[in-house]
């Protein structure tokens, strides 16, 4: 929805300079219009003014505007610590029983649980909104809850919360609660994946009705985006985000990046051009207008960096998320990175990873993978956990997943969800290769084919690993590829996702994984030694070799050590100046104290000494002999007898070897722990 031509009026800059003017141009301009942007500078003038004139509640209404109607509006520490500050002095010159003061104790509240992903204080500060008996502190509290409950999860709370804001609008008589509570209701419904959300979305519309309100407006037109993409419409999705966009900005709501990225990242995923989109990731995920708590965008660049063969970044930025992701706190992007983070873990063949998200998500199964305010929708939970069980080789429970995901997929309406998740399906049923399977997987895959000519989507080949987008991996081409039998009849030939392990003893056919691609090389260089630093950048087309170090690097320089001690000795004397003033800001130093602390305790190790980055040839020798035993154990799970002789004659280290005889110096190479098989 765009912004209308009689909000723009307000955007000449205020002509009024008295508080009470200002205060009241930037109510409506909030409240009315919806431009937050322009009603973030009306306050902070009004604000100005008020201190000048040392109105104290002027001052503190201005403080409380500036935190809009959102929570975390403003993006940058800086401006985010020059809001909180404001509304703190503010706070501290009203009177505790004064309407105000509760107002501004739920804003902070509400912002300081979203950053932390609970919602302890904002349910207390509710509840004293409650025993206040003011229904405008008790609505916006209320509409601020509700941002803190959009993580999976928690949609019946959702819901009473926005039921509780559309009863309490009633109260205040102001329309914007009346929005607030319409619009968190079609959101909720949405995220749930409910029937009526439809008649919820246009029962906002129709209370829009003559006069728009542009912040609204914009959340609706991100959500006729994710509709656009659910019904297979995929040009239209991208065209309606780049207006979606547009509008985010005139209205200035902070969000316009992330969503606009959002929305690109799914339509690239369908389209099968995420691999494109990974220049503009890496520049979005460095952006300080991202969320605090959004995480979405660098599960898709993980993903994109696995499909374009940049295997150690990835792997680097799926264990990152994984830590991220075993956090009790459940954001309103927590599924939506799970499910980016579990792709790039499928890629990787990284086993342990899609092992422990698959339990994570296991309990949001039926919900929709649909972050913030429903502004893109990738499928139901069912795909990941499809994806999951794919990957950890359980193909049994992939099967069952990919199969209720198609079905959770059309009963969402997401056509695009339904082909890939079919597609999917009928390569779990062929890999699984039971009698009724190959027809089934031959039906299932001609009806997800259908399906994707019909919105004109491009399925991933066949030919390609199971979540294979775009461009191959420089993995796929050149002799780590395949390799014929050599003199003792051991070759390893790549057909598509699958590998044909053929020794004297047996053969078996087993899913891609890195380790497979050591092992080629290997094998059709027998007897030759090879570096795992050349094994690791025949996989890496950013190449180890043109990064290669055997020189111990500093974590950290001695320089900005210096400068972290001297910022320590700063702040022990400002915390000690403040603590003898009585003044609030001890604890900002302390918090920045105990950070610089931990980073030091990160960096530096014995003696106070740099710690030492381990150099590439180390890193490589550690995930080169790790992908091998990986291979040689998921070779294993289908025949024994061919591991065991590949084992027998494979050395792993700095430089590896296959031999032919099976007599070569060094150990050979461990089986591979359970946890490693895949």
């Amino acid at each position: 929805m765009a912004v209308s031509e009689g909000s723009e009026r307000v955007r000449g800059g205020p002509v009024a300079t008295e508080p009470a003017d200002l205060l009241s141009e930037a109510r409506r301009v909030l409240h009315v219009d919806g431009l937050l942007a322009r009603s973030r500078e009306l306050y902070l003038a009004a604000h100005e003014a008020a201190r000048s004139g040392a109105d104290a509640e002027a001052a503190a209404e201005a403080a409380l505007g500036l935190g809009g109607l959102w929570v975390h509006e403003q993006r940058t520490t800086a401006e985010a610590m020059a809001t909180e500050s404001r509304q703190r002095r503010a706070l501290a010159m009203l009177p505790d029983g004064a309407p105000l003061a509760l107002r501004l104790r739920t804003r902070l509240a509400a912002e300081a649980d979203y950053r932390d992903g609970g919602a302890t204080r904002i349910l207390a500060a509710l509840r004293a909104t409650q025993r206040s008996g003011d229904p405008v502190a008790r609505a916006e509290a209320l509409s601020l809850a509700h941002h803190c409950f959009l993580g999976p999860g928690r949609e019946r709370t959702r819901l009473a919360l926005a039921d509780a804001l559309l009863r309490t609008a009633c109260e205040t008589g102001r329309r914007v609660d009346l929005l607030g509570g319409l619009l968190w209701r079609a959101v909720d419904l949405h995220l749930a994946g409910h029937w009526y959300a439809d008649r919820a979305l246009a029962e906002v519309r129709q209370a829009l009705g003559e006069t728009p309100h542009a912040a609204f407006g914009f959340v609706l037109s991100a959500i006729d985006v994710m509709r656009a993409t659910r019904a297979g419409r995929l040009e239209e999705a991208q065209r309606l985000a780049t207006a979606c966009a547009e509008d985010g900005e005139r209205v200035g709501d902070a969000d316009a990046l992330g969503w606009h990225a959002a929305q690109r990242i799914a339509v690239a995923w369908f389209a099968g051009r995420l691999v494109g989109l990974r220049p503009e990731l890496e520049d979005v995920v460095g952006s300080p207008r991202l969320g605090a708590v959004s995480l979405g965008h660098e599960a898709a660049l993980a993903v994109a960096r696995a499909e374009d063969g940049d295997l150690l970044e990835a792997a680097s930025l799926v264990a990152r998320l994984r830590d991220e992701l075993r956090r009790p706190a459940r954001s309103s992007s927590w599924l939506a990175t799970a499910y980016g983070t579990v792709e790039a873990a499928h890629l990787l063949g990284d086993r342990d990873t899609a092992a422990d998200l698959g339990r994570m998500l296991r309990p949001y199964a039926a919900l929709p993978v649909s972050p913030s305010l429903a502004v893109t929708c990738f499928g139901p939970v069912h795909h990941a956990l499809g994806v999951a069980a794919l990957t950890t080789g359980d193909l049994d429970a992939a099967v069952l997943e990919l199969g209720s995901a198609v079905a959770r997929s059309l009963a969402l309406g997401h056509l695009p969800a339904a082909a890939l998740a079919g597609h999917r399906l009928a390569q779990a049923l062929r890999s699984r290769g039971r009698p009724a399977d190959v027809s089934m997987a031959r039906d299932v895959a001609a009806e997800s084919a259908a399906r994707a000519e019909r919105i004109g989507m491009a399925l991933p080949d066949p030919r390609e690993p199971v979540a294979g987008r775009g461009r191959q991996p420089a993995s796929a081409a050149g002799p780590i590829c395949a390799s014929g039998p050599d003199r003792a009849g051991v070759g390893i030939v790549r057909c598509g996702r699958r590998w044909s392990v053929t020794t004297p003893v047996a053969e078996a056919e087993v899913d891609d994984c890195v380790g497979l691609r050591y092992l080629a090389v290997l094998v059709s260089r027998p007897g030759t030694e090879v570096s795992a630093l050349e094994l690791a950048s025949a996989t890496d087309p950013a190449g180890w070799a043109d990064r290669y170090s055997d020189t111990p690097h500093e974590v950290v320089d001695r320089r900005t050590l210096t400068l972290y001690r001297h910022r320590l000795a700063e702040l022990d004397e400002q915390i000690a100046e403040h603590e003898a003033a009585g003044d609030d800001r001890a604890q900002q130093c302390r918090t920045e104290r105990e950070w610089i602390r931990a980073e030091l305790r990160r960096v530096v190790g014995v003696g106070g000494r740099p710690r030492c980055f381990v150099t590439d040839a180390e890193r490589a020798r550690v995930s080169v002999t790790k992908a091998i035993a990986r291979a040689l154990a998921r070779i294993a799970l289908v025949d024994a007898a061919v591991a065991d002789h590949l084992r027998a004659r494979v050395r792993t280290g700095v430089r590896c070897t296959f031999t032919e005889s099976g007599v070569t110096a060094g150990p050979p190479v461990s089986p591979a722990p359970a946890r490693w098989a895949g």
